[in-house]
């Protein structure tokens, strides 16, 4: 879709509309490659996650098919439902970051933190540690990315409702004068 011409500003597309966003005057002319490449970190281990689901539950549905366990099959649906659906899920807030948005950044870092606890709790005492760390530092890579002084200018220039600096009070009675 080509989206119009803006003197001054470039358009990117909204996932959550069919409108494109025009950042304000001061922004950069352009989304920072580091963006770009915290995106595709982010990407990647979801797509091997969707990959993954799909493998785990297709093995489980034949393993199903041998023993006609019913609870075998609600297994597989279950892998196949939530896995994809984490996953999907897991996508869309990355193309929600990739926007600009300060609130899909700041949701990015709250999960990342609680699958850090995750895999400290259940992963790392019952060995079953490679791909759940290899996901985990693809995760922090990019949470280092989101948060370094170029990626947090241009989140607080396309962002209009991030908060730019220090909320100050209403005047009324007895707050201070300026």
């Amino acid at each position: 879709m080509t989206l119009p011409a803006y003197p001054g500003r470039h358009a990117t597309f909204d996932a959550t509309t069919v409108l494109p966003v025009v950042p304000p005057a001061g922004a950069p002319p352009g989304r920072p490659t580091v963006v770009e490449a915290a995106f595709w970190t982010m990407v990647a281990p979801a797509a091997l996650g969707v990959l993954g689901s799909l493998a785990v539950a297709g093995f489980t549905l034949i393993w199903a098919l041998g023993y006609s366990a019913l609870e075998l099959y609600l297994t597989a649906a279950v892998i196949l439902v939530l896995g994809v659906g984490a996953n999907v899920a897991w996508f869309l807030l990355g193309l929600r970051m990739r926007t600009g948005s300060t609130t899909a950044r700041v949701g990015y870092a709250a999960l990342t933190a609680l699958g850090a606890l995750v895999t400290a709790v259940v992963c790392v005492p019952l060995w079953m540690t490679l791909v759940p760390l290899v996901v985990l530092g693809c995760q922090v890579t990019v949470l280092v990315l989101l948060f370094l002084p170029e990626t947090n200018a241009w989140f607080r220039a396309v962002d209009p409702i991030s908060p730019v600096g220090p909320i100050s009070p209403v005047p009324g009675p007895g707050s201070p004068r300026r």
